[in-house]
């Protein structure tokens, strides 16, 4: 007996369910609602809710069906108002193919749930970066999918990992040229479907700053900066300063003392725009 009841545990874990969406909607060919009808969804025989007294004009007005793996979905047309040849309804199982389509002549009946595991996207954010070199960034990745574990995530430069498979959702870059980054997903409890998305960190060239750098005070001088790709800001000091100029020279008042004036560099990316 006791070896009967390990057995069973096991068989348990081993066929848990997943649990994901089926999406039914419902449709008008006249265009003003179902007037009156409706159809009443069942899952495993035992009413799931009901639906179509609230469709305005043609629609699709649509509705999630939570279901689990094996479960029996019937959608049944209830002819409790008028024009029920107008009404029509589709189901629609997790991965976006019809399970079924109905009006007031057929049912949708006997659908089999299924719940495929696996990660079937995943985002990084922000998906391009501009930043000084050695300077460190932070990327947070978001994975969809049907998951009854839980997602990891690994990040690769070309072929080579980075950093490898763990639940970790933050990834924290720091190169010292441009680099462009790949993150995979994947559900632990479904490890060989696998989603990706590329991100990039784009380095941004430091300036060169040149002018008459030491004369004699009391005086002026012009000081221009180059060499780095987008705006250029003077300041008079790195945090919080203000702001003296938003051109690439900045020519400065008399001074009478050696002076520290910060520059900026506001970098323009050279890839295209991510969609």
């Amino acid at each position: 007996m006791k070896r009967l009841f390990l057995f069973l545990l096991l068989l348990i874990s081993v066929t848990g369910k997943s649990q994901c969406n089926y999406e039914l909607c419902i449709t008008d060919d006249f265009g003003d609602g179902w007037n009156g009808n409706t159809v009443d969804v069942f899952v495993n025989g035992n009413l799931y809710g009901n639906y179509g007294a609230s469709l305005v004009g043609t629609g699709p007005e649509c509705f999630f069906i939570s279901v689990n793996n094996g479960d029996d979905v019937d959608v049944i047309f209830n002819a409790t108002g008028t024009f029920v040849n107008e009404c029509n309804f589709a189901l629609t199982d997790a991965s976006g193919n019809q399970a079924g389509a109905g009006d007031d002549i057929s049912n949708i009946n006997n659908v089999i749930g299924n719940c495929p595991c696996g990660a079937t996207a995943v985002s990084a954010t922000p998906e391009l970066i501009l930043n000084c070199s050695g300077m460190q960034d932070t990327i947070n990745f978001v994975a969809g999918g049907i998951c009854n574990g839980s997602y990891e995530y690994q990040v690769l430069v070309g072929g080579t990992v980075v950093q490898g498979w763990s639940t970790s959702s933050v990834f924290y870059s720091s190169p010292a040229a441009n680099t462009s980054y790949t993150v995979q997903a994947r559900c632990s409890a479904c490890p060989a479907s696998i989603a990706s998305d590329d991100f990039d960190v784009e380095i941004i060239d430091p300036p060169i700053i040149s002018g008459v750098l030491e004369f004699c005070a009391p005086g002026s001088t012009s000081i221009t900066a180059s060499g780095s790709t987008g705006d250029f800001e003077w300041f008079t000091d790195e945090i919080g300063g203000t702001q003296l100029a938003t051109t690439p020279t900045y020519t400065t008042p008399n001074l009478n003392d050696t002076t520290t004036y910060w520059l900026q560099a506001n970098g323009l990316s050279t890839s295209a725009e991510k969609s």
